[in-house]
């Protein structure tokens, strides 16, 4: 069946009118900060003062005395590093040889043997000159006294305590030290005691100089 024209019209024209499209939620604005007011959200920390633990004057001051006694230790340390290499102490239970420094170059010291002396002790050893030229001659100053123990006291004032009781004595050696070879020298050390003789330091100073001349 065909329709009439005139529906076909009404039709096409209802067809035809445009449709309302549905309502959209517009977008919400984005959140802003007041950072004139504290925040609320954020927890806060206590701190508990009680924990930390504040070191009283006493402690305070107890740690300042040991702090400047090891830098004394420290600095008398580092000057007796530095004259131990022109002396050596002579121990008799000791392996090998020692090797202490003189103005014209190393020498070397071997073999200590300690045996009991009058109020002292005789001490033998060993001297090897490791020059080309030959030693006439040499000056040997022995140091012996007690051992240092550091106190709770000034340390300068315990290091010049202790060397008041050390004892010195220079000894003229007339011997030749011959280029490459071993001299043994023998030294009385008196006044001393057990304690004290372990301590027994000496430094040598050699006195001439003999060397072949080439003649041309």
């Amino acid at each position: 069946m065909r329709l009439p024209a005139c529906l076909l019209l009404v039709v096409a024209a209802v067809g035809c009118q445009p449709t309302n499209p549905a309502p959209t939620t517009p977008p919400k604005p984005p959140p802003t900060w007041d950072n004139t007011k504290p925040a609320t959200n954020v927890p806060k920390q206590k701190l508990d003062l009680e924990a930390v633990a504040e070191p009283s004057v006493a402690e305070q001051l107890a740690d300042l005395k040991r702090r400047v006694q090891e830098m004394e230790m420290a600095r008398l340390r580092a000057g007796w590093a530095e004259e131990a290499k022109s002396q050596a102490t002579l121990d008799p239970t000791a392996k090998g040889f020692l090797v202490i420094e003189t103005s014209l170059g190393r020498f070397l010291l071997a073999d200590t043997e300690v045996t009991p002396y009058l109020d002292g002790y005789s001490v033998r050893f060993k001297v090897g000159n490791l020059l080309a030229a030959t030693v006439a001659g040499c000056k040997i100053t022995a140091r012996w006294g007690p051992p240092f123990v550091p106190g709770t006291n000034d340390i300068e004032a315990a290091v010049a305590a202790n060397h008041k009781q050390w004892r010195t004595n220079n000894f003229e050696v007339p011997d030749v030290f011959l280029s490459g070879l071993w001299t043994p020298l023998e030294l009385k050390i008196a006044p001393a005691d057990a304690a004290s003789i372990r301590n027994l330091s000496i430094e040598l100073q050699p006195s001439t100089v003999n060397m072949r001349e080439v003649k041309k």
